[in-house]
């Protein structure tokens, strides 16, 4: 098993709307939409103008190691949040982030 992954910090409902509004005061394009016939959210980082470059490999395997709830807005915040800090490391929002975050060590089996 491999130790010391970093799982982050779920975001609480009242939280969401600070989220978004500090993505956005970073100049961070992304897409977020509500979908009710598949999975109730679904996020991108980037836009059709900009592009949308690949997710991390933290995130796509966090996304599967997890009980990640696609239907929660918490868990999709709260993963959108840690995936733009990631991409955006040296944004004002991975800064604020890292601020106001605390982590939980995880442990994830090797894929």
């Amino acid at each position: 098993m491999r130790t010391g992954f970093k799982y982050p910090r779920i975001f609480c409902a009242d939280e969401i709307g600070v989220v978004f509004q500090k993505i956005q005061e970073s100049q961070v394009s992304i897409t977020f939409q509500c979908s009710g016939f598949n999975c109730g959210f679904e996020w991108l980082i980037g836009d059709v103008k900009t592009g949308y470059p690949p997710l991390p490999p933290e995130i796509l395997n966090l996304k599967d190691a997890v009980e990640f709830d696609c239907d929660n807005i918490e868990d999709n915040i709260s993963l959108l949040a840690y995936a733009v800090a990631l991409i955006y490391p040296d944004s004002a929002f991975a800064e604020w982030y890292h601020d106001h975050s605390e982590y939980i060590e995880i442990q994830l089996n090797p894929n």
